[in-house]
């Protein structure tokens, strides 16, 4: 349970840093949506 806690931490870490990074919009919309869901926990 542990391993899926922190899967899903590096999903949200790395789903905002698509979005602060990522010039094009279409790539930062899915990032945010994927940061989303995995913050939201699935």
């Amino acid at each position: 349970m542990m391993e899926f806690v922190l899967f899903l931490g590096v999903c949200f870490a790395l789903g905002g840093l698509a979005v602060a990074s990522n010039p094009s919009p279409y790539y930062g919309v899915m990032g945010l949506v994927i940061a989303a869901v995995a913050g939201c926990g699935w």
